[in-house]
């Protein structure tokens, strides 16, 4: 912390009063990310279903991200292995999704999300967590990775049970 309290031209003192705790810190960028998500899914065609609309909107912000390839890579390396970061993480992408899910109920003009909306957020939240995945260990571009990974999921979500019917069995 020193060294980047120095390069800053800041005391470590001062430069945590910028955050609730030190673990914040890391999580920093990924607040400023999410924001611009809910920012941007209102922006998408009306015509989209929720889960082509998010898709889309993740799409869009990958130049926000390409140039934070290697911090991010540190993220989930220091998330993978602190459980009270992986608690931070897990804190923040529940309150994330909800936030998600608000901006999809207004997108489809109803007072508070239902249950499509907490899913659709929460399946985005998967979709683009796998994409982080294949991109932080390859040298592939986000934005294909996301495309792939919203269509495996549309894919899961329309198979039905794999016996010829989409009926649960029981």
């Amino acid at each position: 912390m020193e060294d980047i309290t120095g390069w800053a031209g800041v005391s470590p003192r001062t430069f945590f009063r910028y955050f609730e705790s030190k673990d914040r810190v890391l999580l920093f960028g990924g607040d400023a990310f999410n924001r611009a998500v809910v920012r941007a899914l209102p922006d998408q065609p009306a015509e989209l279903g929720d889960l082509a609309a998010l898709a889309a909107t993740l799409r869009s912000l990958t130049p926000l991200l390409t140039p934070l390839k290697q911090r991010i890579r540190l993220y989930y390396r220091a998330v993978g292995e602190s459980t009270t970061l992986a608690g931070h993480h897990t804190r923040a992408t529940a309150q994330h999704n909800a936030a998600v899910a608000e901006a999809l109920a207004s997108r489809r003009s109803l007072e508070h999300p239902d249950e499509r909306c907490h899913l659709a957020a929460a399946l985005a939240a998967i979709a683009l967590e796998r994409a982080y995945a294949g991109w932080l260990s390859t040298r592939r571009e986000l934005a294909d990775l996301l495309d792939e990974s919203f269509a495996a999921l549309r894919a899961v979500v329309t198979e039905g049970d794999g016996a010829g019917g989409s009926e649960p069995p029981g």
